[in-house]
C-alpha cells in the first residue's frame, strides 16, 4: 500500500490577517516513505537527487500536485540527508540553544491566543506542515518596487491604504518554503533563490510546465533563461517527474478507498474508470487529488451500508455527465456516427470524417493525459456542388465530435460574409469574437468563405475578418470551425489565404456529385419517408436517369444535385395531387415525367435561355 497518496492544500488565517496554505509532513521517515517509488515510478528520479550541500530543489511537472505530493518526499530526504547532520553541528557548537527560539504559546492583550505561522506549521518542536505560497507572491516580496496593490497571503490582504509595506509572514521564519509556479513567468531573478541560500532555508520551488500552456504564455522564456543561469550560479538541484500512469492511478484509487474503510468491486474497471474521469476534467484534472476526492464523493453518493464502491456510486458522482446524458435522451438522435452512415453516398467523405474524428480524440486523450501533443486544429475544409449536403453533414459531425467527448456541446452556428463582416471599420473584430463566444465548445459552420475575399483579394474588412477568425481558432482550439462552399471558389480561396489560414486548413473534404444510382436511391428514400408508393418502380428509375441526362445537356457542371431530386419529387407529388384520381399514395410514372420536364424547361431557361421545348427520353 502506497505511503502517500495525494498532498491536498489546507489553508487557515494568522492573526494578521494574512491567509497561509501549507501540506502535511509525512509521518514516515524517508528510507520507508521511498518503498512508494516501486509502484510511484514518475516519483522515483527524487531518490537520484544528491541533497548534500543543496539549499533548494526545482521541480518540474505536469501537474502541481505532483509537485506538492514530491516535495513531501523531497523534505524527508533533506532530513534524512542534511538535517539531522546540520542539528547535530548546532548541538557540538551550542548544547543550550535552541532551534526555533520563539514561544508558541504566546497571547495576545486580550488573552487569546495568538495564530502565528509557526503555532500551525508546528506540533511541539516538531515541523508538521510545509506552506505553499504562490510564485507572484515570491517573486514580488523581493521586488524594490511591487505591483500596486500587490499583497501576501492566498487572498492578497495588503489594503490600498496601507503606506508602509507588508513583510510576508513566510520572509523571515526559519522553516522550510514551498512555491507554487504554474507558468514561468515569474522566474525573472535569482535574488529570491540567493536569499534563502543565504539564509540556510530549504526551499523547493515547484514548476508547472503543462504544454497546452505555451500557447497561452509562449515557450516558457523565463524558464530557459532560469535553467541556464540561477540553475548554474546557485546550489540548487533539478528534478524532473514523469507523467504518472493510469496504473499508478488505478493503485491510488484502490489505496485511497481502503484508507477510508471502503474496496472497490472486483468487476470495476480502474483503467476505463480513471480514463474517464481525466477526459471528464479535462485540463482542470488535478492528479491524485482529484482520485482522492472522486473516491469521497463515490462514498458520499452510495445508497446502501455496504463498505464496497461501485462503478454506478462513481458514475453518480460525475453530474455533468448525467446531464449531457439526458440532454442526449430530449428529442434528439442519440448516435450521429449512425445517422452518417445512413445517409445515401459519400462512401469517401464518411471514411474521411471518421479518420479525423479518431484523430482529434486521440490528441484530446493525450492532452488530457499529460503528453506532448502537436498543434492540431479543429478545423475542416468543406467543398462542393450545391445540394450535397454540406450543411447537414456539418451538423451530423459536430455532434458526432460532442458525443466523443472531442467537443464540449453540440452547438450548431451557422455564419456567413453578413453575420463576420461589421458595417464600420473596426467593428468586424468584435463582431467574428461575439460568433465564437455564442458557439464555444461547438461548431461554426462558415457558408461560401470565399465570400470574405473578392475575386482571391481580401479587402480591408475581409482582412480584419480573417485575422480575427485566426486568432479566435487560437484561443478557442476547442470549437470546431468549418469553411464550406463550392468547389473551385473553395480552392481559389484556400490558395490565396495567408499562411496563417491556409496552415489551419488541412483536413480538406470534397463532397462529390451524386451518381444517377444514387439519386435514384434518394427519391425512394423520399418516397418511403412521406409513406408514398411508385406505381412501377423500374420506370420511375429509368424516369430519373432521363432527367439526369437531360440536366447534363444544359449544364456539365453540378449535375449531381440532392436538392434537385427533392424538388423532382415535390413536383411529381404536385402533378399527383391535380389527378382526380390519385388515390393520396400512388406516384405514377405520368406523374414524374411531367414533373421532370416542368424542370428541365426551367432549367433551359435558366442557361440557354428561352428555347424551344422538347421531350427528352419521356415515353
Amino acid at each position: 500500500m502506497l505511503r502517500i497518496t495525494s498532498a491536498k492544500k489546507m489553508s487557515a488565517r494568522l492573526s494578521e490577517g494574512d491567509i497561509m496554505q501549507y501540506i502535511p509532513v509525512p509521518e514516515l521517515p524517508y528510507d520507508k516513505l521511498k518503498a512508494d517509488f516501486a509502484i510511484a515510478d514518475h516519483l522515483a528520479s527524487i531518490d537520484k537527487l544528491d541533497l548534500k550541500g543543496a539549499g533548494s530543489v526545482l521541480i518540474k511537472c505536469h501537474y502541481a500536485e505532483d509537485g506538492l505530493l514530491a516535495a513531501g518526499y523531497l523534505f524527508k530526504k533533506y532530513i534524512a540527508e542534511v538535517a539531522c547532520a546540520k542539528e547535530q553541528a548546532q548541538e557540538d557548537c551550542c548544547d543550550e540553544e535552541e532551534e526555533f527560539p520563539m514561544d508558541l504559546d504566546d497571547e495576545d492583550e486580550d488573552g487569546e491566543e495568538e495564530v502565528t505561522s509557526e503555532s500551525i506549521l508546528y506540533r511541539r518542536d516538531d515541523l508538521a506542515y510545509l506552506p505553499v505560497i504562490p510564485a507572484v507572491e515570491f517573486s514580488c516580496a523581493f521586488m524594490r518596487n511591487p505591483p500596486f496593490g500587490m499583497g501576501f497571503g492566498a487572498f492578497n490582504t495588503r489594503m490600498e491604504g496601507e503606506v508602509k509595506a507588508k513583510e510576508p509572514y513566510w520572509k523571515t521564519g526559519d522553516y522550510p518554503l514551498i512555491v507554487e509556479d504554474h507558468d514561468g513567468m515569474h522566474l525573472n531573478s535569482k535574488d529570491p533563490f540567493e536569499y534563502f541560500e543565504q539564509s540556510g532555508r530549504f526551499l523547493i520551488y515547484i514548476l508547472v510546465t503543462r504544454p497546452e500552456r505555451e500557447s497561452h504564455f509562449g515557450s516558457f522564456g523565463n524558464v530557459a533563461f532560469f535553467e541556464k543561469s540561477v540553475l548554474f550560479e546557485t546550489n540548487m538541484e533539478y528534478c524532473v517527474l514523469e507523467r504518472p500512469t493510469v496504473q499508478y492511478y488505478g493503485k491510488v484509487l484502490g489505496d485511497i478507498a481502503k484508507a477510508k474503510g471502503y474496496k472497490l468491486t472486483r468487476s470495476l474497471n480502474r483503467t476505463k474508470l480513471i480514463r474517464e474521469l481525466m477526459d471528464y476534467r479535462g485540463m482542470s484534472f488535478r492528479s491524485s487529488v482529484d482520485i482522492e476526492t472522486f473516491v469521497s464523493k463515490a462514498i458520499g453518493k452510495k445508497r446502501d451500508d455496504s463498505r464496497t464502491i461501485t462503478q454506478a456510486d462513481f458514475d453518480s458522482s460525475l453530474i455533468a455527465k448525467d446531464i449531457r446524458k439526458k440532454n442526449e435522451t430530449s428529442g434528439k438522435a442519440k448516435d450521429a456516427k449512425s445517422e452518417l452512415d445512413r445517409l445515401i453516398g459519400m462512401g469517401d467523405v464518411k471514411a474521411q470524417l471518421n479518420r479525423l474524428l479518431k484523430r482529434l480524440s486521440f490528441d484530446k486523450q493525450r492532452r488530457n493525459s499529460g503528453y506532448p501533443t502537436s498543434d492540431s486544429h479543429a478545423a475542416a475544409v468543406f467543398m462542393g456542388s450545391p445540394g450535397t449536403a454540406k450543411t447537414t453533414v456539418a451538423r451530423i459531425f459536430g455532434r458526432m465530435l460532442c458525443e466523443a467527448n472531442v467537443l464540449a456541446n453540440d452547438t450548431f452556428k451557422e455564419v456567413s460574409r453578413k453575420d463576420l463582416v461589421g458595417m464600420y471599420v473596426g467593428w468586424t473584430a468584435p463582431t467574428v469574437a461575439k460568433v465564437f463566444e455564442e458557439a464555444k465548445g461547438g461548431t461554426i459552420f462558415i457558408d461560401e468563405a470565399y465570400s470574405l475575399m473578392s475575386e482571391g483579394k481580401a479587402d480591408g474588412y475581409s482582412d480584419e475578418a480573417l485575422s480575427e477568425i485566426i486568432r479566435q481558432m487560437e484561443n478557442n482550439p476547442d470549437t470546431l470551425v468549418i469553411f464550406a462552399g463550392y468547389g473551385d471558389p473553395m480552392r481559389r480561396f484556400i490558395q490565396h489565404a495567408n499562411p496563417g489560414m491556409r496552415s489551419r486548413l488541412t483536413n480538406v473534404i470534397e463532397f462529390k456529385d451524386y451518381s444517377v444510382d444514387e439519386l435514384c436511391e434518394m427519391f425512394a428514400y423520399f418516397t418511403n419517408k412521406e409513406d408514398y408508393v411508385l406505381e412501377n418502380a423500374a420506370t420511375a428509375y429509368e424516369t430519373i436517369r432521363c432527367f439526369v441526362n437531360g440536366i447534363r445537356t444544359i449544364r456539365s457542371e453540378n449535375m449531381g444535385n440532392g436538392r434537385l431530386i427533392r424538388k423532382l419529387f415535390k413536383s411529381a407529388v404536385g402533378y399527383m395531387a391535380e389527378r382526380e384520381d390519385n388515390d393520396l399514395r400512388t406516384l405514377k410514372t405520368a406523374d414524374m415525367e411531367k414533373a421532370a420536364e416542368e424542370l428541365l424547361g426551367a432549367e433551359r431557361n435558366i442557361f440557354n435561355g428561352a428555347r424551344e421545348k422538347s421531350r427528352i427520353g419521356f415515353h
